[in-house]
């Protein structure tokens, strides 16, 4: 039998829910107001300033991306969320040029969550996937 959410874990996953609100809407520093100055991504040294880099870099390939959560389950300080994204690669990412063409990629997020902020992140998507639809990478097959 499944535990009822507590009142925290409920807390956490409408944080999520106001994250991907502000991203759909273009309002890149709310999104990131959540993300602790210290949040590590993947391990490794990440911060509200680095996200809020990714953030605005992904918007300047996207602007009109879409996030929808597919699934979020909380268990204790963690949430892991099953999403998918959709946009058009209409501006550059990075060094990458864009070729107007729409991406859909879908993954997985598990935050850790402490005192409303999200101080660590995991992501695991199919980046193979996505720069072949970037046209990075030919298409196999």
């Amino acid at each position: 039998m499944l535990a009822e959410e507590t009142n925290v874990q409920k807390a956490n996953k409408a944080i999520l829910h106001i994250v991907v609100e502000a991203i759909n809407k273009g309002n890149n520093e709310k999104a990131c107001s959540f993300t602790h100055p210290e949040c590590t991504l993947d391990g490794k040294p990440f911060g509200r300033e680095g996200d809020l880099i990714r953030t605005k870099m992904m918007h300047t390939a996207w602007p009109d991306q879409t996030w929808t959560w597919d699934a979020l389950i909380a268990e204790g300080e963690w949430v892991a969320a099953r999403f998918t994204c959709k946009g058009t690669f209409s501006g550059p990412m990075g060094e990458i040029p864009p070729n107007g063409k729409e991406i859909v990629f879908t993954g997985v997020s598990v935050y850790r969550f402490q005192e409303g902020q999200i101080v660590e992140l995991w992501e695991y998507y199919d980046k193979l996937d996505l720069y072949q639809q970037m046209g990075v990478i030919p298409a196999m097959g």
